[in-house]
């Protein structure tokens, strides 16, 4: 029989080995727990990919009102150059969402988060994009775990105080060349973020492809979250990334 305090030395040795484990346990149970507990799902970046985003252009309410002289003055623009005012297309190959690094005992893994509910346009003349405005749903971002979704709408991006993220071009933004259809071209701009209720210029990347009917767009743009005083989820033995990148995918008609 083991003696008593055999016993306790024992009981003593495996608490002390024991115990700093299930102080992170608890702790991930408790503030935080949502952005780490989870297998992550995570998504491919943004792409233009080899074929148009949108295989049926989709008409927007101005083109249904349209008359038929207006209509067949739009195919001929269509045919002939970019001009015109560009509207987002609601399609599940089009969204915008956040890209984010969490590291769970040493390892790291990215998040991504997304959402169809994107609306916006912008207006070409010939190589020079003039304006362009967008909008996201923040309230509707779904990341594959509807507890962390739940939460980020009080915590992290807040949606429920802030429900949208907005990106507008404050000056011109002159391309390379007109783009040609079927051609795929980069470019890189300025231009103002609106997160967490805080507006900040950010440098977008963007690469774009005329299809004739339709203009696809991909634009990714890094954050540090502290520029709009987001703080993210952090607890012993588990971190979030304070720096992140918004990214969207986009699919626009006449």
């Amino acid at each position: 029989m083991t003696p008593p305090r055999v016993r306790l030395a024992v009981i003593s040795a495996l608490m002390k080995r024991i115990l700093p484990a299930v102080v992170v346990v608890l702790a991930l149970l408790g503030v935080g727990a949502y952005f780490f507990l989870f297998k992550e799902d995570t998504k491919e970046a943004a792409s233009l990919g080899d074929a148009p985003l949108v295989s049926t252009p989709k008409t927007t309410a101005g083109d249904e009102a349209s008359d038929g002289s207006d209509g067949a003055a739009s195919e001929t623009t269509s045919a002939d150059s970019p001009d015109g005012t560009w509207t987002v297309i609601t399609d599940p190959n089009v969204f915008g969402g956040y890209r984010i690094t969490k590291t769970l005992a040493g390892g790291d893994t990215e998040v991504t988060g997304r959402t169809g509910n994107v609306s916006g346009s912008l207006d070409i003349k010939g190589d020079t994009i003039s304006k362009a405005s967008f909008e996201v749903d923040m309230t509707t971002l779904d990341s594959g775990q509807a507890i962390r979704d739940g939460r980020m709408k009080t915590e992290g991006f807040q949606s429920n105080d802030f429900p949208t993220a907005t990106l507008e071009l404050t000056s011109p933004l002159t391309l390379k060349a007109i783009p040609a259809v079927g051609t795929e071209f980069t470019t890189s701009t300025e231009a103002d973020l609106t997160l967490h209720g805080v507006t900040k210029a950010v440098t977008v990347a963007i690469s774009a492809r005329w299809n004739g009917e339709t203009l696809d767009i991909t634009a990714s743009a890094p954050v540090l979250l502290a520029d709009f005083g987001i703080t993210p989820p952090n607890v012993p033995g588990a971190s979030v990334a304070d720096n992140g990148v918004l990214e969207a995918q986009l699919a626009l008609t006449r």
